[in-house]
């Protein structure tokens, strides 16, 4: 590490020690992300979930999601044609979907998350080996060996741009990526849209703040207290958590199926469940911390019912008619 590098990290903890300073380093990082998106270049560390894995980590992880999706839409195996919204660096979840039979999986990523290909390789390898489905990719360790795989990238790759071409698709997935959208309503009606008749979709979405926060020691819902117009300038163009709540998924497509991963204060559940379902006990604890809180969130968020705060995490399952 450079001297320069470890100076720059020394004055971004002391500026993250306090609110202001915590504001300050996101709006420089994310006017430094305007200028890169405005020469065009979109790679981003965000999605790189894989560079801190080794090769068991990632097939645990892969296989887990993969278990996940098909838990939540009820069904043993994928089939048709897939998209997976905001896969990030590795394709090994649409890999085991190409695998269980599906025909075709669409990879939808407004951004390009850096990746290894050489780590990738062995996963994909030993996903390949495992998986009687993937027979046909034996002896294949790139993405762009994959037949039936396919990404996209870009601002028409965006969750709310790519949807728009009509009744595409049986399944779409995401895990972890609405929070990052710029208008996951928009994303999430669009995407219903491209459902064929009889399609699901299933979207894991965290309402944390990522650490921005946090990671700094405040409370959940400090990142809830800012002004839109600040938390637009240190988030926009870097894809950090969007504040859009519980309420707007729900009234976005009524009648989809919410089930909690995660409370306010506490640790993921689990398994997803129903808000009503999690022990009283523990609802009322995480109901205390938001009102606890309450007063000091921006007036958008002091208007939402204290259930509905105490929500950190999410599944969202929508059948089309």
């Amino acid at each position: 590490m450079g001297v320069l590098t470890k100076i720059r990290r020394a004055v971004t903890r002391r500026l993250r020690r306090t609110v202001a300073g915590t504001c300050l380093v996101f709006v420089v990082d994310n006017l430094l992300g305007k200028l890169r998106l405005a020469r065009g270049d979109i790679e981003s560390y965000s999605g790189a979930l894989h560079a801190s894995l080794d090769t068991a980590g990632s097939l645990a992880y892969v296989r887990q999601v993969h278990l996940e999706y098909l838990d939540e839409i009820g069904l043993p195996a994928f089939h048709g044609r897939v998209a997976e919204v905001g896969p990030g660096d590795s394709c090994g979840v649409a890999l085991l979907i190409r695998g269980d039979g599906a025909e075709q999986v669409d990879l939808v990523d407004r951004f390009y998350s850096r990746r290894d290909e050489a780590r990738h390789g062995a996963v994909y390898r030993s996903l390949i080996a495992a998986t009687p489905g993937l027979a046909s990719f034996a002896g294949l360790d790139r993405e762009e060996q994959f037949a039936g795989l396919t990404r996209r990238y870009g601002d028409s790759a965006s969750a709310e741009a790519f949807f728009t071409g009509g009744e595409a698709y049986d399944f779409i997935v995401s895990r972890a990526v609405m929070e990052h959208v710029t208008d996951p309503v928009l994303a999430l009606r669009r995407m219903a849209a491209a459902l064929k008749p009889g399609g699901v979709m299933t979207h894991v979405v965290d309402l944390g703040d990522h650490t921005m926060f946090t990671g700094s020691g405040f409370h959940e819902l400090k990142f809830l207290e800012l002004p839109d117009w600040l938390y637009r300038e240190m988030t926009a163009a870097v894809g950090r958590p969007n504040r859009v709540p519980l309420a707007a998924y729900r009234e976005a497509l009524p009648g989809s199926d919410l089930k909690v991963t995660r409370l306010v204060g506490a640790e993921r559940l689990s398994k997803p469940v129903p808000f009503d379902q999690i022990p009283r006990a523990q609802r009322d604890r995480s109901v205390a911390l938001v009102r606890a809180h309450k007063a000091r969130l921006h007036r958008r968020y002091r208007a939402l019912a204290d259930e509905d705060l105490a929500v950190a995490g999410f599944v969202l399952t929508h059948w089309s008619a």
